[in-house]
């Protein structure tokens, strides 16, 4: 429904701490998967990648990345869509109707560690500083 109430965020917090690196995969494919088709276009994955720029770069959260959005996922769609229904579908290069599957997500990450870290929204990986206490 678009709102996210208090016990989906329990449960997302939950498993991206303590769930397997498929949970995490599966609950990132279903981020990335904003129509609920069962696959991720370009667009949809370039949306939620540039959102996810904005934010880690406003709170400065983690590293810099030296791609930028567009890079990364030229990147992750050149190493997980195994299948190139690209050239299949498309045989004009600037109208991408590249898809990836969640099988393609899930596999192609377990494979890529770049893939992999970038994917699996790992709170580890983020960078928090915990506030200065008032001298008593």
């Amino acid at each position: 429904d678009g709102v996210v109430d208090f016990r989906e965020y329990v449960t997302a917090i939950s498993m991206l701490i303590e769930g397997s690196s498929v949970d995490k995969l599966r609950w990132s494919f279903r981020l990335f998967d904003k129509d609920k088709d069962g696959a991720i276009t370009r667009s949809e994955m370039l949306e939620i990648m540039q959102a996810v720029y904005k934010m880690s770069v406003a709170a400065s959260l983690t590293k810099p990345n030296p791609l930028t959005a567009e890079e990364c996922t030229n990147r992750i769609f050149v190493r997980l869509d195994k299948d190139n229904n690209d050239e299949i579908y498309c045989p004009f290069p600037l109208i991408s109707t590249a898809i990836i599957s969640l099988e393609e997500f899930i596999e192609g990450a377990l494979n890529d560690e770049w893939i992999r870290e970038m994917l699996e929204c790992d709170p580890n990986t983020v960078k928090m500083e915990r506030p200065l206490r008032a001298m008593q």
